[in-house]
């Protein structure tokens, strides 16, 4: 058979005790395993053929009759149908879950429950597991009151409503959600900087890169969004490259194509309160945008300057005074070393520092939480007398070592 391979799975009794499921899982196979256009045409967008396409929502469902417990309930859809419990994040998501024709009047378990936040003096709810309250709740058959400590689970009924039940032993059935190749999810962000660099250093290049799981030809721009401005750069904008095919790659036994995008900015102080996005469209639609970022600006440190004062025609007896300024952090500090023959003397001096940031061009004001980076200057330190001996002062900042050496006066 040259299309799909069917495969019809029946779970018989084998025990006392042991459920006996009738339901079939058909599962559609690509005759050949490699990640390719075709493969990824024959799985589109459920690869299950028991699984519906809710496009909407951009998920694919199954509604399973089977009644059990809720915990039994997550396990079956993660082990026997390759999913997960079904999460309703939104009201749009909700409105097409309830469109369906549903044959249970007794309801369906979601994925939401009370068993990670039932310690909590409310009733409060997390999806799965999860242990952040749920941001999005329909309106509830009966009202939530005080937390008993109990675990409690949630089933949706016919009528565009949500009741909780007993997590055990009571038994409902249950809908299970697939990723649907209509939208395999949000895509991803990083930042790669230049010449090995660990942050974004002013007057450098940083590297805004975005790999998304899309729908076959999807676009993916980048968004840079502060206070006042929102600009969205695409693939016909300068500085950014793009994959000119996409990669097809396999992932939770899905086929997807993936593509990657990278932006190149120069980073300058305008890039203060600025946050990165990326977000794939399909046909100028919206679909998906990834975590926000933001980029920490630095100036590069600079070798440090050593100045002395009176550093010509010294005679024995003399003070030397010594000052050093140097660009640096908050918290940076300058380590001054006193090496005489056998006497070694080390301290160190805290540079002064801001917490305000760089002037932003145009006069607009920054965050008083960004950190910048400012000259600074230790006080100047007075030295032992010159002796007969060679004095060596030497100053370090990160790598840099800056020395000032005397010669003994006859």
């Amino acid at each position: 058979m040259d299309g799909s391979i069917f495969r019809c799975k029946t779970k018989c009794i084998i025990g006392i005790g042991v459920d006996l499921y009738f339901e079939r899982e058909i599962l559609l196979s690509y005759p050949r395993r490699k990640c390719d256009y075709g493969r990824y045409q024959f799985e589109y967008p459920c690869k299950y053929t028991d699984y519906l396409d809710l496009s909407d929502a951009g998920i694919c469902i199954k509604t399973v009759n089977s009644v059990v417990p809720w915990r039994e309930a997550k396990a079956r859809c993660v082990h026997r149908y390759k999913g997960t419990l079904i999460k309703i994040t939104s009201k749009a998501m909700n409105d097409e879950i309830n469109k369906l024709n549903f044959l249970s009047s007794g309801g369906y378990w979601i994925g939401l429950s009370n068993i990670w936040l039932r310690h909590l003096h409310n009733d409060t709810f997390g999806w799965l597991d999860e242990t952040q309250p749920a941001t999005y709740m329909n309106r509830f058959k009966n009202p939530l009151g005080t937390s008993t400590g109990e675990e409690w689970c949630v089933i949706t009924e016919p009528g565009d409503y949500w009741d909780k039940a007993k997590c055990y032993p009571n038994e409902h059935e249950f809908i299970c959600q697939k990723m649907s190749a209509r939208n395999p999810g949000p895509p991803s962000l990083s930042f790669k900087f230049s010449h090995g660099h660990r942050h974004a250093y002013i007057g450098y290049d940083l590297h805004a890169q975005c790999s998304a799981f899309t729908e076959l030809g999807a676009s993916v721009k980048f968004r840079m969004e502060d206070n006042i401005n929102l600009t969205e750069i695409g693939s016909h904008d300068i500085d950014y490259t793009s994959l000119a095919v996409e990669q097809f790659v396999e992932v939770d036994d899905r086929c997807l194509p993936m593509t990657i995008a990278d932006l190149k900015v120069k980073v300058t102080t305008r890039l203060l309160g600025t946050d990165f996005k990326c977000c794939w469209y399909l046909q100028e639609t919206l679909m998906s945008c990834s975590d926000s970022i933001r980029a920490t600006l630095r100036y590069l440190p600079k070798r440090p300057v050593l100045t002395v004062k009176s550093s010509y025609y010294l005679s024995i007896g003399d003070h030397v005074t010594a000052t050093c300024s140097a660009c640096v952090g908050t918290g940076g500090q300058l380590v001054w070393a006193l090496d005489m023959l056998d006497v070694k003397l080390q301290w160190s001096s805290q540079f002064y520092s801001t917490q305000d940031s760089p002037p932003f061009p145009g006069g607009r004001s920054v965050s008083p939480q960004t950190t910048s980076l400012v000259e600074g200057w230790i006080p100047p330190i007075l030295f032992f007398f010159l002796n007969q001996t060679c004095i060596s002062l030497r100053s370090v900042y990160l790598h840099h070592v800056v020395n000032l050496n005397c010669a003994s006066i006859p």
